[in-house]
């Protein structure tokens, strides 16, 4: 599942806020601010110039109250930037009509004007300001992110149906965010925790270090202070301050719509009925919360507003959330109104996702019945839009699927009718999409199913590298022993060998984490232990259990290098690297997964295994057993692998088995 989707950058605009006061002093004559007097917080990316829109420059003045205390806060409408006055006298602020919506997510560019230029004698360096980044006006919880849990949103994403099909048994999980996202949460929350204590807006952090700044308006006042109106005067001159939105307004609209959605979700599509509600009506027409009281924000009183939303959240949540709920009631009646602001979006998130789990089976049911229309005319529509002209037939238009097809190998098991063919065919492909270098190119059907078949590969790879160690370790335990050493028939113990291998063995023992040199190394050393592991063992085999450790002898280094060697050989040759063992373990291992693997789906399908003189029995089990080399301890894996390749190939054959029947590829 794709995790929560973060607002897009293109809906970020840049606002430019110009805020300029003229002293009413009539004895010092007013210049206009020199550059070097400006201020601008914070300075864009040496990447991106400054490009000040005329809009911007269009400026009203308003008139300031000559109350010492901070005003009412406002709602940020669109169009209007909410802000409020800083405690000066006589005095008038220029404000920039910035176009303020609910998609900004960051204010890239201020610029802040000294009221008055002071004389050279006092003249103090504005530039020594730190620079500042401020954090997001919004959450990053929203009534948008909420909204990919919608029934009609999920039903409109191709590559979540075809998942959710692959994989019907697995939940609905909340992706945790990510880095970047957690400071940006971080820095938000902070910023709401000032505005709540303080009512100051301009929260403002270093954007080298990320440390907390002193207040935009502090640094300002500090300044001011030091100018000579400020000498005359006797007192300490207030400055401007930034014309920021206040956060809370809309942080409290947003939480409010995020439970709302949650508790009235929208109508659901004509094909899911909702079986807990009797009717559905508007969300206007059953809003279960308070609303807002038309009050100004500095004076609402937001612990009680919070206790009415919580008494109502305890009657409609879900009782795993309960132990949730109570804390949230607790925290609202000690009055810790950050807290529960975070607390009530997070809880209206899990509340969607609690109600798209409920109806996950009838999803699913769904899904199924429309994916053979719904996907064979996605994917046509997307192989055509990618071509430049329009292809004469499907095999001008997915060659690899016709090639893919139709040059199967033999299979182990001859096919009886189209479901073996489809079985054989997908067992073939996850075998050389696993096992081969580089990998068979992706049919163009199977283009949905490529992160499932990534996991298939995954786990594949790492079982065919433990049936390469299986192999090594029944080598090595019949060598022979020295010539001074009494040599004992060897006890192979394989399930204690594989638990000892995953336990001191790299986290993936088919292929490294990633391509990075750090996973790279570990990986080498990771095998390395393991073989190890290996020689040791098998030594502890062959030797009599009566001579002790001490005395038997030591692997020697040049041993060591020869395992390796042989590992990496089996596991995926190269033209350089070539052994005669590890050819012939790699065809073994092959050969005996393949017969499994396709015995192991076939079962899944429950289909019938054709009847061989070659291999009579067709229990799983049985056919690993005869093999030997320790491969009846990879049952489970096999069994696993053949369960989920079963899914796959009864998926993909509902949609496409049609298609290639009449087309004559099966």
């Amino acid at each position: 599942m794709d995790s929560l989707p973060v607002p897009s950058p293109s809906l970020k605009r840049k606002a430019s806020v110009l805020s300029r006061s003229h002293s009413p002093v009539p004895v010092i004559v007013e210049e206009r601010p020199t550059k070097k007097q400006r201020l601008r917080l914070p300075t864009p990316p040496p990447d991106k110039a400054r490009r000040p829109r005329a809009a911007h420059r269009r400026a009203m003045s308003l008139p300031v109250s000559s109350s010492h205390g901070r005003r009412s806060l406002e709602f940020p409408l669109r169009s209007q930037t909410a802000s409020y006055s800083p405690p000066l006298s006589a005095s008038s602020l220029t404000q920039v009509n910035a176009d303020y919506d609910s998609d900004v997510d960051y204010m890239d560019e201020y610029i802040i004007e000294s009221p008055v230029r002071p004389p050279k004698e006092v003249e103090v360096e504005q530039e020594s300001v730190p620079q500042m980044r401020l954090p997001p006006l919004r959450p990053l919880t929203n009534v948008e992110t909420v909204r990919q849990w919608d029934f009609s949103s999920l039903a409109s994403n191709p590559q979540f149906r075809h998942d959710l099909l692959l994989d019907p048994d697995l939940p609905f999980l909340r992706p945790g965010p990510s880095y970047a996202q957690r400071i940006l949460m971080d820095a938000y929350w902070t910023a709401v925790a000032r505005e709540v204590a303080t009512g100051c807006t301009c929260t403002a952090f270093d954007p080298a270090s990320g440390a907390p700044q002193p207040c935009c308006c502090q640094i300002l006042r500090e300044h001011d202070s030091q100018s000579f109106i400020g000498m005359l005067s006797g007192h300490r001159v207030v400055g401007p301050s930034l014309s920021i939105p206040a956060r809370l307004p809309l942080l409290i609209s947003e939480c409010r719509a995020v439970l709302l959605s949650a508790l009235c979700p929208p109508e659901n599509p004509a094909w899911l009925p909702h079986p807990g509600k009797q009717c559905q009506l508007e969300q206007t027409e059953q809003d279960p919360l308070p609303p807002l009281p038309e009050a100004p924000y500095n004076d609402l009183d937001l612990p009680e507003y919070f206790r009415q939303i919580t008494s109502v959240i305890v009657q409609n949540c879900a009782p795993i959330r309960d132990e949730m709920v109570s804390r949230l009631v607790e925290a609202a009646q000690r009055g810790d109104v950050v807290w529960v602001l975070r607390s009530l979006l997070d809880l209206g998130e899990l509340m969607k996702m609690d109600l798209a789990n409920f109806e996950r089976p009838r999803l699913v049911e769904h899904f199924l019945h429309e994916a053979p229309s719904y996907e064979t005319r996605y994917l046509y529509e997307t192989l055509i839009a990618a071509r430049s002209t329009r292809p004469k037939n499907l095999r001008a238009l997915m060659p690899n699927t016709h090639i893919w097809l139709t040059t199967l190998p033999s299979s182990p098991h001859p096919p009886q009718h189209a479901w073996h063919r489809l079985a054989h065919s997908l067992t073939h492909f996850l075998l050389a999409h696993a096992l081969s270098s580089p990998p068979s190119p992706l049919p163009e059907t199977l283009r949905l199913s490529e992160p499932f078949i990534n996991s298939l590969s995954t786990l594949l790879q790492d079982t065919f590298a433990l049936s390469i160690l299986f192999y090594h370790y029944r080598t090595l335990a019949h060598l022979p022993v020295p010539k001074n050493y009494r040599r004992r028939k060897p006890v192979l113990d394989y399930l204690e060998l594989k638990q000892q291998i995953l336990s001191v063995g790299p986290l993936r023992l088919g292929a490294p984490s990633s391509e990075s040199v750090t996973d790279r190394a570990a990986y080498i050393e990771g095998i390395r232990s393991a073989l190890l592991l290996v020689r040791t063992r098998a030594d502890d085999a062959r030797y009599p259990s009566t001579l002790s450790p001490h005395k038997r002898p030591v692997p020697l280094e040049r041993e060591l290098v020869a395992d390796e060697r042989f590992f990496f050989c089996a596991l995926r040759p190269t033209p350089t690297g070539h052994t005669l063992l590890g050819t012939r373990a790699r065809s073994f291992a092959i050969a005996t997964l393949s017969r499994a693997l396709s015995a192991a789906t076939l079962t899944s399908l429950r289909l019938s295994l054709p009847a061989s003189k070659q291999e009579p029995d067709a229990d799983l089990h049985s056919l690993l057993s005869d093999a030997g080399m320790g491969m009846d301890y990879l049952c489970g894996e096999m069994r696993e692998l053949g369960r989920r390749l079963g899914r796959l190939v009864e998926i993909h054959g509902h949609v496409w088995k049609p298609v290639y029947e009449a087309e004559g590829w099966l």
